[in-house]
């Protein structure tokens, strides 16, 4: 998967969570499409798609899910180091 440079600093440089508006307005006028999960201030989950077709959505949330569980294994990787 290839990510912008955007994506790539936060995923780098983040050391604790990072502001979600902050998240949102650096993707304004990069992507083509967008799924949003989240979960609201007063704690009710959150999610708005770009797309319309169901299946579209889904596909690309599991290549999502699949690239942040191979970080999740650099990260042990890294650990047995």
């Amino acid at each position: 998967m290839r990510l912008n440079d955007s994506a790539k600093d936060s995923l780098e440089l983040a050391t604790d969570d990072l502001p979600a508006d902050q998240i949102l307005m650096a993707a304004i006028g990069d992507l083509q499409c967008a799924i949003v999960i989240g979960v609201t201030t007063d704690g009710a989950e959150y999610f708005a798609s770009s797309l319309i077709s169901t299946p579209e959505t889904l596909y690309l949330v599991e290549r999502f899910k699949k690239f942040l569980m191979s970080l999740d294994d650099e990260d042990d990787d890294e650990e047995d180091d």
